[in-house]
This record gives structure tokens, sequence and C-alpha cells, in this order.
């Protein structure tokens, strides 16, 4: 999942990192029955925290 990483500390005890990703998600069924084909979509935000051991 492609997103952005912000280091927010880093020393002897390991390091914190705060990680936001965006999702887009559409689908479509049933190519043949354009106006009565079933539709999907979702949009998403999502947010990590990551703490790394040294």
């Amino acid at each position: 999942m492609p997103g952005i990483w912000y280091s927010l500390a880093q020393g002897d005890q390991g390091s914190v990192a705060l990680g936001l990703s965006y999702i887009h998600t559409r689908r479509a069924l049933w190519s043949g029955l354009e106006s009565l084909r079933p539709k999907g979509r979702e949009n998403s935000f999502v947010t990590s925290i990551r703490y790394c051991l040294p």
C-alpha cells in the first residue's frame, strides 16, 4: 500500500514513524447490463504508527 512515512523520533532505543495512505477501490460487475449492474466505490484513509527496535 503506497503512502508517506514521517519519522517522528530516532535514537538509541529505536525509531518511531507515522504513516498515511489513501485507498480508492472501485468495482463494477456484469459489463453487459450497463443500466442494471451493481457498482461499489470505497475511499479510505489509513494511518499507522510504527516503532522499530534498534
